[in-house]
């Protein structure tokens, strides 16, 4: 990588790791280049910047810093090393957002790096200072059937918890439910109407805790429309 070895040059030419430290802010994002690193999912690059200085409690013009970022983008070595080097695993972004809230609603594509946060002590009952919003509430808004049921299994989880919206985790939930077969109604009465076959549906996958929770309270909606 050419930017990795101009950087390193940089680092022999002047001793002191100036480079690292100034923090130099480039892009739309307002981002330094240990924002940049986390972005690409860079560990090495990540290491190398803070061992010179970077600071990834710097955050960048959307508020996160290095751990939100890394937890938005699932790139779980990257949170493991941060959290390791002292980022506090709680703390939050300019709109109280945690990494494990970030986790739950962007990482959707494994169970990690939620779990690694669960496990490093993070808040699951925490709320954003925008929404008011539980890791769960983002979890069933992102549609994140790993987080789901990872915080299904915590004791603490209150399925009943109201955000500043008036809205549970519940009532999430049967939204997106109503949500998605609405939009398939729409797509079969297309398909329909241009003499077309059938299109593929899609599905709301969740954990079948979440699901026996949510019949409990609203027994009326069609079963169809979701899957464990």
């Amino acid at each position: 990588f050419q930017a990795e070895d101009g950087i390193r040059d940089s680092v022999a030419s002047r001793g002191l790791g100036d480079v690292y430290k100034r923090q130099a802010i480039g892009g739309e994002l307002r981002s330094v280049p240990l924002h940049w690193a986390t972005r690409q999912g860079h560990l090495p690059m990540v290491v190398l910047l803070m061992r010179h200085g970077a600071d990834p409690t710097y955050k960048d013009g959307e508020g996160c810093n290095c751990l939100h970022l890394a937890a938005q983008l699932g790139h779980t070595a990257i949170v493991a090393y941060l959290v390791a080097k002292g980022c506090e695993v709680n703390g939050p972004d300019v709109n109280g957002m945690s990494p494990l809230m970030w986790a739950c609603f962007k990482s959707t594509s494994g169970a990690d790096p939620t779990r690694l946060l669960i496990r490093l002590g993070a808040s699951t009952t925490a709320t954003d200072s925008t929404h008011g919003n539980t890791p769960l509430h983002w979890a069933v808004t992102g549609r994140n059937q790993h987080a789901i049921g990872l915080l299904s299994e915590k004791p603490n989880v209150d399925f009943h918890a109201v955000n500043l919206n008036g809205e549970t985790p519940i009532d999430i939930f049967q939204a997106q439910i109503t949500l998605t077969s609405q939009q398939n109604k729409k797509k079969l009465e297309e398909a329909e109407n241009e003499g077309k076959p059938p299109p593929p549906l899609q599905q709301f996958f969740v954990p079948k805790k979440i699901r026996d929770r949510f019949e409990a309270l609203y027994p009326t909606p069609t079963s169809s429309n979701f899957n464990s």
